[in-house]
């Protein structure tokens, strides 16, 4: 599967103080083999890393009165979603954090 990276959105201080100082944003990219736009996937500093969260719904499950989380978004082929993660992982990553280092500059 090919991926493009489309846009990175710096969290604002409002979103930071609500969501938790560890957000550090979203990140837009484009899955060319499909056609299919991905929006709103969380991007949180975790350690020297950054963590990504595909989109989902939380909700509670109805046996056990658990919270839930259910992605709006997910490749069926389990090799498929291991490429969107590594794409974020290896190329989307070090571009956030370009981003972020070019803003404390500023």
């Amino acid at each position: 599967m090919k991926f493009e990276f489309v846009e990175f959105y710096e969290a604002t201080e409002e979103t930071k103080k609500r969501r938790g100082i560890n957000i550090l944003g979203t990140v837009h990219i484009y899955c060319i083999d499909c056609e299919l736009d991905i929006r709103g996937i969380a991007a949180r500093k975790q350690g020297k890393n950054i963590f990504f969260n595909v989109p989902f719904f939380l909700d509670t499950d109805k046996e056990t009165g658990e919270s839930v989380q259910y992605p709006l978004v997910r490749f069926t082929n389990e090799k498929t979603h291991k490429e969107l993660m590594d794409f974020l992982r290896n190329e989307v990553q070090p571009k956030i954090f370009d981003t972020l280092k070019k803003g404390e500059k500023q």
